[in-house]
Parts: structure tokens; sequence; C-alpha cells
């Protein structure tokens, strides 16, 4: 399969490892010069383009960056970006790093904002995880402790070709709705980085409250910035201890 990444942080990277070791052949772009990817594709067989050519005969693309940058990407992805593409949303709003985005301020699911930026469908996943258990997490289907990832969007048919590859990475994946009830796994959330097995994470994301998703998002954020930097350990657990989550 071909797929397309667009950053290479954290996510991204990880992304790009794992969808090579696959097997799939990846493509990799960021807002720098191809140049600043040359160790990632080094290591990982993956090929550096520009944003212009990321989208080209791809049947995934999956947005990596900070909601900030969207706007700009879109510009380049726009001429070459067609229907067919799966776009998947990686990411989360967060303002000390985004700035303040109005939008989003006055209530529009983050996802949906994406979307109306790029001017196409857009599935929401892989934004709910830490990026160490991302990377590391991955377990075989008859886990008992396999984590479960959601994916949010439109397209049952583009949902349903996402939750394969959501498997085959280790982590089961399922369908938590539209795109419109994607503030259902946004920060705060009783699903988002709190690890959860599949019954688990249902549940969670029925019991998701957004007006106490947001107030969780602003505590979150400002325990990160104050002890920052945390082990993920740290992180699970403050996250877990948020949602009134004290055990597995």
């Amino acid at each position: 399969m071909n797929i397309g990444v667009i950053g290479a942080g954290k996510i991204g990277s990880i992304l790009v490892k794992n969808f090579t070791r696959l097997g799939h052949h990846v493509s990799v772009a960021n807002k720098q010069d191809v140049n600043s990817l040359r160790k990632l594709c080094h290591a990982t067989g993956a090929q550096a383009v520009t944003l212009s050519e990321v989208c080209q005969n791809v049947e995934f693309l999956f947005l990596c960056v900070p909601l900030v940058a969207i706007p700009e990407i879109a510009r380049s992805l726009k001429p070459s970006l067609t229907f067919s593409t799966i776009v998947v949303d990686t990411g989360n709003y967060f303002p000390p790093r985004d700035g303040r985005i109005e939008e989003i301020e006055q209530g529009q699911v983050e996802s949906v904002w994406v979307a109306q930026q790029i001017d196409h469908p857009v599935l929401k996943a892989f934004n709910s995880i830490i990026d160490y258990y991302l990377e590391n997490g991955g377990l075989p289907p008859d886990s008992p402790d396999r984590l479960s990832l959601p994916v949010s969007g439109d397209s049952a048919e583009a949902k349903n070709k996402l939750l394969h590859l959501i498997a085959a990475l280790g982590f089961d994946g399922f369908d938590a709705g539209s795109l419109k009830e994607s503030w259902r796994q946004q920060m705060g959330t009783p699903i988002y980085c709190t690890n959860l097995t599949r019954s688990q994470a249902i549940q969670a994301i029925k019991n998701a409250n957004r007006e106490n998703s947001i107030s969780l998002r602003e505590i979150r954020t400002k325990k990160l910035l104050e002890s920052s930097p945390r082990t993920p350990e740290e992180v699970l657990k403050m996250t877990r201890e948020l949602q009134g989550i004290t055990n597995k």
C-alpha cells in the first residue's frame, strides 16, 4: 500500500517506522526541506518528498502536524489531493503551541475544522494515545491488555480500511462515530491517553462530556507545562487520575 505522512515529529515518525515495518511504501514530507528527513528515511526506507508530492498516488495521507500548521499545508495539498485519498487527522488542539484558533474556541470540533481547511473529508485517529505507547504498545489480537484506538469519520468504508491498518499495528481499533462526534476522543476526554482496552474504550466514548473535557484539557495542559518533562508512565498516571481511573 502507498501511504503518505506529513510531519516527522513524534507521532509522524512512529507511523513512518511502523508502516514501513509492515511493508508499505511510505512517502514523508514536512514544512522544511526534504534534506531534514534524511535520517528518518535512511532508518526506515521511507521516501522524502515535498508537500505537493506527498499525496500523489497514496491510499492514506496522515496529517501529523500541529493544528497551527494546517492552513499553510492546505495550500500545498489542494491542487493534488484527490477525493479517493483517505486523509487521517492525528492532531490535537494545544493552545500553548497552536495559539488561539477562534473557530475551535467557539465550539467547532477540531477535525471538522481541519476538514474545512483542506477542503477534504478526514478521519480522526491516533490522536488519543501517548507516542511511547503507539511505538511500543502493540500486542497480538488475543491479548487481554491490547489497547484500543477510536476512529471517527463519516465514511464507513474509509473507517473500515483504517481499522484494518490499526489492527496490523497491534491495536484494537473501533468505530467511534461521525466526525462531528470526534470531540469524544479529544484532549480531556476519558479515552484520551488513558490506555484502555476495547470494552473500556467504547464505554469511555459514551461517557465523554464535552464541557468537562475542555476543563480537564486545561488542567492537564497546566500540569504538563508545570512539570515537563515527564516520563510516559508519569503522563499516563496523571491523565488516568484526572479521569478518575485508578486501575487497569
